[in-house]
């Protein structure tokens, strides 16, 4: 994968909004120190900052004395999520800013009124954000699916082919594989712009496919072929998917007659997918040929 992203960062001592541009980004705060700045006079230091803090606004200060109390030293370990805000102005135009969306700490949302202009005071809502054990790093793996999903979303409003090919490149294939396994919210996302293209050729590997006759080589003695039915090929053949066909079967002799049934659905998957295919059905032999 070519990381663009990097590319864009601002030559800047500080945090800026336009390093958020690839998505909102999930820090863990170091350190917080007064800069001695009257337009900022704290900043924020968080763990692989690079050396560049991120120097809140006004009014995010305000909203972390709102959650987190007045003592900046308590802040240390707590965690944020910030994004870039294209709406945010300066001297009347929209330059963009950096806005808190989420905070540790919390157990339900905060809303509180924050200045919006001279005369207007907005609501401004924070959401809590979940423990770092538990998120996992969740919010890093969307906030990097993300930028791809935009783009695939601008690839399906042009043509389905265009989207097709998009889903099926390297960086977006293994994407689509971590959110399959990991995050299945954000992967039916993603599938609901993956064309009409993919679900008909699904279809027509799902046609090649009825449950064959059970072989004599799998119903061998020993062998229940109706306890052991051929299941059939997933219309989304995900490593997930895949593994979870395959763990239905509990001989290895009906494994095999499955695998060798969906060899042709196997070779039609672009590469990645298909090593994952294949390594299923092999751990699921290797199980298999341990239990007995």
């Amino acid at each position: 994968m070519v990381d663009m992203v990097s590319t864009t960062a601002p030559n800047s001592s500080q945090l800026n909004a336009d390093d958020l541009i690839g998505g909102p980004r999930t820090i863990e705060i170091a350190k917080v120190m007064l800069s001695g700045s009257a337009e900022q006079p704290v900043a924020v230091h968080f763990k692989g900052d690079g050396g560049k803090p991120y120097k809140p606004c006004k009014s995010m200060r305000r909203v972390m004395v709102r959650v987190w109390g007045g003592d900046g030293n308590a802040y240390v370990g707590r965690r944020m999520t910030i994004y870039r805000d294209d709406s945010v102005t300066w001297g009347g135009q929209a330059v963009g800013g950096i806005r808190i969306s989420h905070m540790s700490g919390l157990k339900q949302p905060v809303t509180m009124a924050l200045t919006a202009t001279q005369k207007q005071r907005k609501p401004y809502r924070v959401e809590p954000l979940a423990d770092a054990q538990a998120d996992n790093g969740l919010a890093e793996l969307r906030a990097r699916a993300r930028p791809i999903y935009a783009e695939l979303k601008k690839a399906a409003a042009k043509s389905d082919d265009d989207a097709q090919d998009l889903a099926l490149r390297p960086d977006v294939d293994d994407l689509l594989q971590e959110l399959s396994e990991r995050d299945p919210e954000t992967y039916a996302a993603f599938q609901k712009l993956i064309p009409a293209a993919e679900a008909a050729e699904d279809s027509g590997r799902a046609g090649d496919l009825s449950p064959p006759d059970p072989t004599p080589e799998a119903t061998r003695e020993g062998t229940d072929s109706a306890a052991n039915p051929l299941p059939e090929w997933p219309p989304q053949p995900t490593y997930v998917a895949v593994k979870a066909a395959a763990d239905t079967i509990t001989d290895t002799e009906v494994l095999r007659a499955w695998a060798l049934a969906n060899e042709a659905n196997i070779a039609k998957l672009s590469k990645i997918p298909q090593v994952n295919a294949r390594n299923a059905i092999s751990d699921r032999r290797a199980e298999l040929e341990e239990v007995k």
